[in-house]
């Protein structure tokens, strides 16, 4: 530029704009200043790589003090260049200094910034969208999170906004696409603050009894706990149970004390029963029965060591026992079922308490998503607790059941005609054990036809006694 050894200073500017060139003689990070060459006996240079992206531009070099302008020819500034994506904490100070995604909790806004760069580094002049994505397909924009929701739209290389992720994930990423260009969040975890509740019905399950007795001690259910967060363990302290009876309307809520003399919650996810908790005075209110646990319920993550569902360590089986009152005559209601009202705990991430879900992850405490044992019929003693439902029955179309009260004795059903003559022995069919008993007779004979129209009696012993049961046969 100079002909003579002269000193100087050469300030390097865009030809068509005041902006700042916010160019780098290091290629790295841009200069947000006029680029300043120093010209020391007539030399002085500098290698620029150049942050903005455009075409048919021109540089201008001017000197100081002494007054030379040199303008270069028209440049395209990677006119072609590959957009990268690249997601951050909405914290982070400027693009060049992103601060990482942390932890993140499931349904909770995550704030980010993304940005769309060059290759060269230059926030990229886009205006368009771009299509977001996790590891867990739920990642999506709010305020209105749903399968629509998957599309951002970029202003001047530059999205600011909340996302969410309503599935926890022990490391996730955020990718994100326009279809030609990509980009990828860090790996974080997604926090579940969700336990998953659900009833236990394999084989061996418990199951509430279709008739019990005053007096009697009768297991109601089974229904198992798993912690679905995939990075801290629970602490469960405290289950609430209602007790419910059924009206032809539909369930309600009773008052436990009328009904039971106690409840008792055991672990049973081993070979014995280990009480964890029980309240022997039930309250006389509509409230819950508040079952405190003495034992520690510690189920760990679900990503810990093992797979997902393994019990003992971050799923467990838990067993309801109620002992049915020894006088039943003030229940509005006499039959009884079990609700889970709601399950108390913590996790150990602070602040975080526990939430319990069905496995779909909908709220058990929704009237839509009640979790309930089957219903019990209570009756005062062995002789009353002996009936059979539907009653009328029509032996064309259906059967009739038969139930009763087993203490363990050897029991026997017979029907007979009102007669007193022996139409059917059910004796053989009829279960042996301690509990309520059912026996199914389907209205015929011991030939094997369809008995006629009228009344009939099934004559039960057990328990060292003679119950009779009318049946009226309608066809």
């Amino acid at each position: 530029m100079f002909s003579n050894p002269v000193d100087a200073t050469i300030n390097v500017n865009w030809l068509d704009s005041d902006d700042s060139i916010a160019a780098s003689p290091d290629g790295t990070t841009p200069t947000p200043t006029p680029l300043i060459i120093n010209v020391v006996n007539g030399v002085g240079s500098a290698q620029l790589t150049l942050f903005r992206r455009d075409t048919n531009v021109r540089l201008r070099a001017t000197t100081v003090p002494v007054t030379v302008t040199v303008d270069s020819t028209f440049i395209n500034v990677n006119p072609d260049a590959q957009v990268l994506f690249k997601i951050m904490d909405s914290t982070s100070i400027d693009a060049w200094t992103p601060t990482p995604l942390g932890d993140q909790k499931i349904n909770s806004n995550i704030s980010v910034l993304i940005y769309a760069f060059d290759q060269f580094d230059n926030i990229a002049d886009f205006n368009g969208t771009a299509t977001i994505d996790d590891l867990t397909n739920t990642v999506y924009e709010v305020p209105d999170p749903d399968e629509d929701d998957k599309t951002l739209a970029f202003v001047s290389g530059q999205y600011a906004g909340n996302l969410k992720i309503i599935v926890p994930y022990k490391n996730d990423i955020i990718n994100i696409t326009d279809g030609t260009a990509f980009g990828a969040s860090n790996t974080f975890k997604v926090v579940g603050n969700n336990i998953e509740v659900s009833l236990y019905t394999d084989s061996g399950a418990a199951e509430a009894p279709g008739i019990a007795i005053s007096g009697e001690r009768i297991a109601m259910f089974d229904f198992e706990i798993l912690n679905r967060d995939p990075a801290n363990t629970v602490n469960i302290s405290n289950i609430h149970i209602f007790v419910e009876s059924r009206k032809t309307e539909g369930s309600v809520k009773a008052r436990p004390a009328s009904l039971i003399s106690s409840m008792e919650i055991y672990d049973i996810s081993s070979s014995s029963e280990v009480l964890v908790g029980e309240n022997v005075s039930p309250n006389n209110t509509l409230d819950a029965v508040d079952v405190d646990v003495s034992t520690d319920i510690n189920l760990l993550s679900m990503f810990t060591e093992v797979p997902g569902g393994t019990l003992g360590v971050d799923l467990i089986r838990l067993r309801v026992y109620v002992t049915i009152k020894d006088d039943i005559s003030k229940a509005e209601i006499p039959n009884i079922q079990l609700r889970i009202g709601d399950i108390k705990g913590v996790f150990t991430l602070p602040g975080t308490v526990v939430r319990p879900t069905n496995k779909f992850g909908n709220p058990i405490k929704d009237p839509a998503y009640y979790i309930r044992s089957d219903l019990t019929n209570l009756k005062s003693g062995a002789a009353e607790a002996a009936f059979n439902y539907p009653n009328p029955f029509n032996p064309r179309k259906q059967s009739t059941t038969i139930v009763f009260f087993n203490s363990g004795s050897k029991a026997t059903v017979k029907i007979y005609s009102i007669t007193g003559g022996l139409v059917r022995n059910l004796s053989k069919q009829t279960p042996q054990k301690s509990d309520s008993v059912e026996v199914e007779w389907d209205g015929k004979n011991g030939r094997g036809r369809i008995v006629k129209n009228g009344v009939y009696v099934a004559v039960i012993k057990a328990n060292g006694k003679r119950i009779m049961v009318k049946i009226a046969v309608v066809k």
